[in-house]
């Protein structure tokens, strides 16, 4: 009498890997078996894809059929981080520097910012997109020429934050401003400018 008794199909829930880095998926498989313990780990069906060119999170499903027609079923996350990806306890953010007129700043949006930064958040173990509860602090934004730290963070409950190994709980990016000229700095000496960029680079 045919068993009712699924396989056993057991995978990484979730793995980070380097952009630009490739990964083999049927890797990622713990165990793929039947309760007489046959070895099925050849017969497990993959589905998804994940583009390691881009940073982002993928879910990959996994599905195990046995001789008696019963299916199990697992996913595993990989989450790709890119150069310009902060890992934030379980969260990943990923945004760009960019640039703006002075004359869009009194009009510049957190929408505007998502697009132009090209913000993309997700929580590393699930995959969960979490864009739509980002949080932007422009508050050194100024209608000036220059440039100026934005933070980036994920509002979550406190449980599930963490801290970035410099203790800060944010992404920080830059936006450099300037005006019809062209011009994007204001006047400084050459070591003022060496030092903003160093400060920059603690941030990152």
């Amino acid at each position: 009498m045919p068993s009712n008794n699924a396989p056993i199909l057991k995978v990484r829930d979730s793995i980070v890997i380097h952009q630009g880095t490739s990964v083999n998926l049927r890797n990622l498989i713990i165990e793929a078996s039947d309760e007489e313990r046959n070895d099925l780990r050849s017969n497990v069906v993959i589905n998804g894809e994940v583009n390691s060119s881009k940073s982002g999170a993928y879910t990959i499903h996994y599905s195990l059929t046995d001789k008696n027609g019963n299916t199990a079923y697992a996913d595993s996350t990989i989450s790709v981080k890119g150069k310009n990806t902060v890992m934030i306890g379980d969260n990943a953010i990923d945004a760009h520097d960019f640039s703006v007129s002075i004359d869009e700043i009194p009009t510049l949006t957190k929408e505007q910012i998502l697009i132009k930064a090209g913000i993309n958040a997700w929580n590393i173990p699930t995959g969960k997109d979490l864009s739509n509860i980002v949080q932007i602090d422009k508050t050194q934004l100024k209608n000036n020429i220059g440039q100026y730290k934005i933070a980036i963070s994920v509002d979550l409950l406190k449980a599930v934050l963490g801290k970035d190994s410099l203790g800060n709980d944010a992404a920080i990016i830059i936006v450099t401003v300037y005006n019809n000229n062209n011009q994007t700095l204001p006047t400084t000496g050459e070591d003022d400018f060496d030092t903003f960029i160093n400060i920059f680079k603690a941030f990152r």
